[in-house]
Formats: structure tokens, sequence, C-alpha cells
């Protein structure tokens, strides 16, 4: 280890046996000007060879000590591969650097990159967290002030759920369909959508990834559909391979926008209106469904709800859920479609014996 004070000449030790010491470490917050002069120390280094603390102290202007205690962050605190040469008196790297890991990060920010990084992780089912994990060790050293940062203190503090159900994702198929986004180049896959029996052939525009609900789609133009926009989840795709068909991306109809609708599949917004009561009606005050939702006074125990959106099966399925804690008013084809599900649900139950109709009346 290089000794805390300078030596007085070149070529002998200035310190005897035993009294060589570390440095006291920093404390605080990360210092953007320390940053800057681990850059520079890396560059030194990895230009030069091997270099004394004197060497790197002259050449930045600094003094010796700082520049000891950065050599030390930068072995100790991010894991270089860095050592210093006792018999000639210089540092140098054991290994190749490739990728230098300096940021000016704080805590404050690693610990936002984490929470973010475990939503991620909750939604993906899988395919993300090895190359989550990874990066985020990498980001640790980041913190060129202290040791790596502790992840492990914040899994107890901090947790995602999924809702009841995980969709697998193929990981390298997720990041060729981003390059190719990127590139606006075409894919080609085969996919079995949910109402057929086998997969069968695709090649589309892929201009977007969507997560809804925990599941991952691929939004696309079908070029054999003039251009019309589909929707694909991702873990029903296979083969996915990208093309060298180059295509200039095409602007999004208002129609086709997600954002005018309750979940992934959209279409042409309307007035919609439904009353809540109980638990529903809660549910509606505590969250925003949609960007347009408005939630009116309530009147003998029911409270008014309006939103401008498509309907969708998917908005069908979510009046449903709320059983009879929900009415559709309007409009009319929405109302018909939830009192035909009610009936259905209600003929499949009496069919399985759990439900006894009661006798009609005698006219």
């Amino acid at each position: 280890m290089e000794p805390t004070s300078k030596p007085a000449k070149k070529g002998k030790k200035a310190l005897k046996k035993g009294k060589k010491r570390l440095p006291p470490p920093l404390t605080g917050g990360v210092s953007r000007r320390r940053t800057e002069r681990i850059q520079q120390i890396h560059t030194l280094i990895q230009s030069g060879g091997l270099m004394s603390a004197g060497k790197i102290a002259e050449k930045m202007g600094v003094s010796w000590v700082t520049v000891i205690r950065d050599l030390e962050c930068m072995r100790d605190g991010m894991g270089l591969p860095l050592e210093y040469d006792e018999r000639q008196y210089g540092w140098r790297y054991t290994a190749t650097v490739k990728d230098f890991p300096v940021l000016a990060l704080t805590e404050a920010e690693i610990t936002a990159l984490y929470v973010a990084s475990r939503a991620l992780m909750a939604l993906d089912g899988g395919g993300f967290t090895p190359t989550l994990e990874s990066a985020l060790t990498k980001l640790s050293r980041a913190v060129p002030d202290r040791p790596a940062f502790d992840f492990k203190s914040l899994e107890h503090a901090i947790d995602f759920r999924r809702m009841g159900f995980e969709t697998k994702v193929d990981f390298d198929a997720f990041m060729a369909m981003t390059s190719a986004i990127q590139q606006n180049r075409e894919v080609r896959f085969d996919y079995q959508a949910l109402h057929t029996k086998s997969a069968d052939g695709r090649q589309v525009r892929p201009f977007q990834i969507l997560n809804a609900d925990g599941v991952w789609y691929l939004r696309a133009n079908d070029p054999l559909r003039g251009g019309e926009e589909r929707r694909f989840a991702l873990g029903r795709m296979q083969k996915v391979q990208r093309t060298h068909t180059v295509f200039e991306p095409a602007k999004l109809a208002p129609a086709q926008n997600v954002d005018d609708a309750v979940g992934i599949f959209g279409g042409r917004p309307e007035r919609v209106e439904f009353r809540t009561r109980g638990v529903a009606e809660r549910v509606c005050k505590e969250r925003q469904f949609h960007r347009t939702q408005k939630n009116g006074p309530t009147q003998n125990g029911w409270t008014e709800v309006e939103m401008n959106v498509a309907v969708t099966p998917e908005l069908e399925r979510l009046l449903l859920g709320w059983g009879e804690e929900a009415l559709v008013s309007s409009p009319e084809k929405l109302r018909a479609r939830v009192a035909e599900r009610v009936k259905e649900l209600y003929d499949l139950y009496v069919e399985a014996g759990a439900i006894v109709p009661e006798p009609r009346a005698a006219p």
C-alpha cells in the first residue's frame, strides 16, 4: 500500500515497515469534483500504465493525499482491478477496464432506481430480473464516497406484488423487438391468438411495446391490412426475428389510440355512464380508471360515474366485476351487453345446480 505521506526521494521508501496507514475514509454526499478526478485518474493510468500518486497529483494539480484517497476509492469502493506496486512505487490496473463505472449518483438516486427496477421485475415475468440485478450492482459502485450501496437493506422495506398472474416473456425476443422499433425495421414471428388452435406467421411494422395490467403487448401496423394497427401479446409470440426491411413510421389515428380506452384494446371513444354503490363507489372515488373519469353526486345510495372511453370487452369485465354494486346507464349497447353476460352467468350456475330458480307465479 502506498504510504500516506509523500516519499522524500524517488526510489526510496518514505516510511519504515509498520508505519504505513490508510487515509481516513470520507463521509458526506457525492462530490462531482471527485467524480471528475477519478475519471482523470482512470484515463492517466489507462494510457500511461504504472503511475505514482505523486506524478498523478502533479499532472492534475491536486494534493498527493487527495489522489491516494481517490485511488483507494476506485479500488475498494468501485471494485476496479487497481493495485499498488511497492517495488516500483506506482499504481496500475491488473486487468483491462472496458466499462468505467463512474457516475455522479447520490444514494437517493440509486434508491429511486432500485424502486423502479423492482416495479419492472414485478411486471416482466422474470425476463429482465438477471439483467436488472447486474445493472443495480454496477450502479451501486457509482457512489465514489462510500462502499457499494447495500440493496439488501431495501428488500424488506420496499416490495411489489403481481396481481395474481404472471406472463412469461422471452428476454431476447423483447430486446429484438425494442431494437426493431428503434431502427424502424419490420419483425417476423409466429403468433397464436386466444381463439385459434394453432400459430401462424406474421410480419408487421412495430412502433411501441406497452405494458397493461402486467401483460406486455406489441403495437404494430400490419402492411397486409393497409397499415391497420394491431396489438399482440408478447407472451404468445414465437420465433421472433428482426428483418432487414426498413419502413417509414406512420402516425396513429386518434381512434386507434389506447389512451381512449380502459385497457389495451382501443376504439372510438363515447360517453359512458354508470352508477355505483358500496365498495365500487369507494373504489371509483379512490382510483382514476381513465383521465376523463368524473364522479358525480350521490343520490338514493348511488353515485354517478362518467367517462369518455371506447366500449370494449375490458370495460365490460370491469363493470361485471363489481356485481350488484354497478349499474350501466348508457350507452344502450353497453347496458345490453352487460345484461346479456349477467344472464349467461345466471344460466350457467342454474345448469350447474348452484342456483335453484324460483318457481314462477301462476298467471
